[in-house]
């Protein structure tokens, strides 16, 4: 007997007023200097219709995306990273692109972090490691305000 997978997402995003079409008007860009995280990341969104436009390794890497494409919706980053730490890029991002989404991404969870993460600019912050559901929900809710705000 074999087995056999029945996605009901479409279903879910119907519910939810959302549809795999409206998720790929939401851009997204991936912020972590773990490529195996990246990449992760990146087949969750993909597989839910989302538009992933870059993925970036660090933040020189984000900025020269965000610059080449300014219409980014949410931008999910990683605290840990060389050089420049996802929450100064967070700041440095929020003052350049305040339209813009930030979700901190860490297993740094004390709440001194998240306190400074939601100051530096970030409306969301998902611990490290995440279920697939954490991270959806977080982009699901965005992308529904980030809709209402273009339809509004």
């Amino acid at each position: 007997m074999g087995l056999f997978y029945l996605n009901l997402m479409p279903l879910k995003l119907r519910l939810l007023g959302m549809s795999n079409s409206a998720n790929s008007a939401v851009k997204i860009l991936i912020v972590d200097d773990s490529e195996f995280s990246r990449k992760i990341v990146a087949k969750i969104l993909v597989d839910e219709g989302y538009n992933v436009i870059g993925e970036a390794s660090n933040a020189n890497e984000a900025v020269d995306i965000l610059n080449s494409n300014s219409d980014v919706n949410i931008i999910l980053v990683d605290i840990i990273m060389p050089d420049v730490n996802g929450i100064e890029l967070a700041r440095k991002i929020h003052k350049i692109y305040s339209d813009c989404s930030i979700v901190m991404m860490s297993s740094l969870s004390q709440d001194h972090i998240v306190i400074e993460a939601i100051s530096a600019g970030a409306v969301d912050f998902i611990k490290k490691p995440f279920e697939r559901q954490t991270l959806l929900d977080s982009v699901q809710k965005l992308s529904r305000e980030i809709v209402k705000k273009v339809e509004g």
